[in-house]
């Protein structure tokens, strides 16, 4: 390894073997405010006792027996103040220490949802305004125990889980002086776990005032106990039942048969409408497999792996009938289990838009983009076979083969860690840049460092902002490397600083490419671009090699966005293959639309609105001239030349500039950033847009119209609270952990 990764790798070892103050810990937990705010608060809360203990009598609350399986909980009316006619004043539910592992998925004032890392444990919580003395039907209860939990009166009930063949606790716990009833459920946790989490509740004043039961932010006690009610007037007549109920067995079709399929769709400018059925499916082939060959190994789930015998063929399973109980009387009950041999069935489905509007392709975003707008992390952990293909001769720069799925298989996280790893193997060229080897992302600079000493500043760049956003995702000693290698990696594009932007790299024999000194490919875009993007870089001089980016690349006349200028012609033929290219044609000193689009998104994120919205506006095919054009207008083009022929479309359609003029669009002009699936509006609009409107459909399927304006934002006609839009709404006896 060259001197400056193992410089490195050192200083890693070093702050391994030897912890200080300013040691960088993988994978940082980060606290959230409100927890920090409410530790002097709670400390209040958890001065009396910190044992919960059955009591023989409750004085608060009384429980009767109703039925078999059915306790009736009725709170004291004379130990609770009368419930206000309008606004009361409203509490938050935070919690003073959680259980090792545990971490919030879904949280506001008054629900708290908590997982641990391995999903095998969870639970929820909500609070309730107590607002009636009726007594609530507690249903398929086989034990109820009070409780005080720092002197808050309380009950657990107990209730067996026959789809899990386990069991769940259902907590309540009521605060008459602040008249409050808080629910916890778990179908994971002990008791005595579930009473130390209740230990650690504090409900903490908000200073604000809320009205139970209208707005929806604060669920009044009476609601839950008719909900409750109503839950065991519609228990159904036990009776013997497949775990398949009649609609979904009626919705199975036949190999041949064409049927509507419900469904969510969009096109361009919003949603298109599929109310009458547009898309439809045709089954044209089923087959019966008795073992999973047909599959592949790395994507078969572990639950079926288990079925398979030592033959290798696929076993048997048993299916469960249910006698489905009130709740009252009877309990759920499993009256009868079948063996039954298990078959793969693979069918084939063929789709049809039968509509008179095309829908738009879906976007499938990368692992490391996924987890970030949608906190779903599995697809981290989904195992793929790395491909397998021979090396490189010793005097091959590059070769066109054909590549196969390997016997070694890892998880997507692993790929993207090796991949990372891999980079620092290789080591740093003289100026600490990283190796350009035989092209970067320009492939076209193939001889820039042919001879492996070439070096690359948008690669550097480029890792040192990957490295740190996947620091936090591999944890342990790797994010310690990467995270040292970051810093190492902006430092060193800092140094290819050529006093108005920065340089494209280094070749084999130490000449500077992209360098006011160069005679051809004087300034690169995606050096100045990623060098905005790297949140560690240089504020002044990222604005100076921005202003320089827009001043020397863009032709406002032509409404083009040059990748490079002045083009390379034979002065430098060690550059490689762009060559090949006229003056001012694709990566030669043309337009190539995903260096614009990066262009853009600096501008953005760095502020300058107004122009980055102008040249998201000069890539579309709108703002050309179309007989000089000649691309389709309802499609990008990959690539616009510039020099003599600017402004003439280039290679149409196959582009993924598309999907990338989408994102910054949506989220880097518009504002719209997606996170853990609850979408946060934070519009930069350029002056001279009164408004925009988005329509937008949540995971919950209600659709949501978006105003932004330069004023602000109104979310479906109500002034926007910067909360976020999406949020999943509890549901009384909510089981979804």
């Amino acid at each position: 390894m060259d001197d400056a990764f193992a410089a490195i790798a050192q200083e890693a070892a070093a702050r391994s073997a030897a912890p200080s103050p300013g040691r960088r810990r993988p994978a940082p937990v980060l606290v959230p405010r409100w927890a920090r705010a409410a530790a002097v608060a709670c400390a209040v809360c958890l001065g009396v006792g910190g044992t919960a203990y059955a009591a023989d009598a409750l004085g608060l609350i009384n429980l009767q027996q109703s039925g078999d399986y059915q306790t009736l909980m009725t709170v004291n009316a004379d130990e609770v103040a009368a419930p206000a006619t309008g606004s009361v004043a409203d509490y938050r539910l935070e919690f003073a220490k959680l259980p090792e592992g545990a971490a919030a998925f879904d949280r506001d004032d008054h629900l708290a949802k908590y997982d641990w890392a391995d999903h095998e444990k969870g639970f929820s919580a909500f609070l309730f305004y107590l607002d009636s003395s009726e007594p609530l039907p507690v249903s398929f209860t086989t034990g109820a125990t009070p409780v005080s939990v720092n002197g808050a009166e309380g009950v657990v009930f107990e209730k067996p889980d026959i789809a899990q063949g386990d069991h769940t606790l259902d907590m309540y716990l009521v605060f008459p002086d602040k008249q409050r009833v808080l629910w916890l459920w778990t179908d994971s946790l002990t008791a005595d776990e579930l009473t130390r989490i209740a230990e650690a509740a504090c409900l903490i004043p908000t200073g604000t005032e809320v009205t139970p039961g209208s707005d929806g932010t604060l669920r009044a006690w009476s609601e839950e106990i008719a909900q409750a009610r109503g839950a065991g007037e519609e228990v159904e007549t036990a009776e013997l039942k497949l775990d398949a109920s009649a609609e979904e067995m009626s919705a199975l079709h036949a190999a041949g048969e064409t049927f509507a399929v419900p469904c969510f769709a969009e096109q361009t400018w919003g949603d298109a409408d599929t109310s009458a059925g547009v898309l439809t499916a045709t089954v044209t082939s089923v087959a019966m497999h008795d073992d999973l060959s047909t599959l592949y190994t790395a994507q078969v789930p572990d639950e079926w792996r288990a079925l398979v015998g030592a033959d290798g063929k696929l076993g048997e399973a048993d299916i469960n009938y249910v006698a489905w109980g009130d709740g009252r009387d009877r309990l759920d009950e499993v009256v009868a289990t079948e063996s039954v041999p298990v078959k793969l069935v693979e069918a084939t489905v063929e789709y049809r838009n039968t509509g008179s509007t095309a829908l738009d392709d879906a976007l499938v975003y990368g692992s490391l983009l996924r987890a970030q707008k949608t906190g779903d992390t599995q697809i981290l952990s989904a195992e793929y076979p790395f491909l397998a293909g021979e090396e490189l001769t010793e005097h091959e720069r590059d070769r066109y083969q054909p590549l196969t799925p390997g016997a070694e298989t890892g998880t997507v996280l692993e790929h993207c860690r090796r991949a990372l790893m891999r980079v620092l193997a290789r080591g740093v060229g003289a100026h600490g840049l990283l190796l350009i080897g035989t092209g970067d992302w320009n492939d076209a600079f193939d001889r820039v460092g042919a001879q492996g000493r070439g070096e690359s500043v948008w690669l550097t760049w480029f890792f040192a902002i990957t490295a740190r956003k996947f620091a936090a995702l591999v944890g342990g000693h790797a994010a310690e490397q990467l995270a040292l290698a970051a810093d190492h990696c902006t430092r060193a594009a800092e140094g290819a600083w050529d006093g108005a932007w920065y340089r494209r790299g280094y070749y084999d024999d130490g000449r500077p490419l992209g360098s006011e000194a160069c005679g051809e490919c004087r300034i690169d875009a995606i050096a100045q671009a990623f060098a905005a993007l790297d949140t560690h870089a240089d504020p002044g001089r990222v604005h100076t090699a921005l202003t320089s980016a827009v001043e020397h690349l863009f032709d406002r006349e032509h409404n083009v966005v040059r990748l490079f200028d002045p083009p390379i012609t034979r002065r430098t033929p060690e550059t490689g293959y762009v060559r090949s290219y006229g003056a001012g044609l694709r990566e030669n000193g043309g337009q190539y639309t995903h260096g614009a689009l990066w262009l853009a998104m600096a501008l953005l994120r760095t502020g300058r609105t107004a122009e980055g919205a102008e040249i998201l506006h000069a890539v579309l095919p709108a703002a050309h001239d179309p007989a000089r054009y000649e691309g389709e207008p309802y499609v990008l083009a990959a690539d616009i030349a510039g020099g003599d022929n600017a402004g003439v479309a280039g290679w149409t359609w196959y582009t993924g500039a598309a999907g990338w003029y989408l994102r910054i669009a949506a989220e880097d002009l518009l504002g719209l950033h997606l996170r853990g699936g609850v979408l946060y509006p934070e519009p930069h609009l350029p002056a001279g847009w009164p408004e925009c409107t988005v329509r937008w459909r949540d995971g919950a399927g209600l659709l949501h119209t978006i105003r932004l304006r330069p004023d602000g934002v109104t979310v479906d006609n109500t002034p926007y609270d910067g909360g976020g839009i999406g949020k999943k709404r509890p549901k009384p006896y909510s089981q979804d952990r």
